[in-house]
């Protein structure tokens, strides 16, 4: 999704003063489906090994 387009959609829902969560771009359906029927813990997870940042934290636990 265009940013100018995601972004106007956002600012669209705010501005109404939507009331619950609202999912635009392009893998919002698959993050809506993720977050309603998995644990977040596994979310949590797989974030953290597939972006680097277990990197970081491994590095800041070296650094204490």
């Amino acid at each position: 999704m265009d940013l100018m387009d995601y972004s106007s959609k956002v600012v669209d829902q705010v501005t109404r003063q939507a009331v619950g969560k609202f999912w635009y771009g392009d893998r919002a359906s698959a993050m809506k489906y993720i977050t309603a029927y998995f644990p977040s813990w596994i979310l949590d997870s797989f974030v953290l090994k597939h972006t680097g940042l277990d990197v970081i934290a491994s590095e800041q636990q070296k650094a204490l």
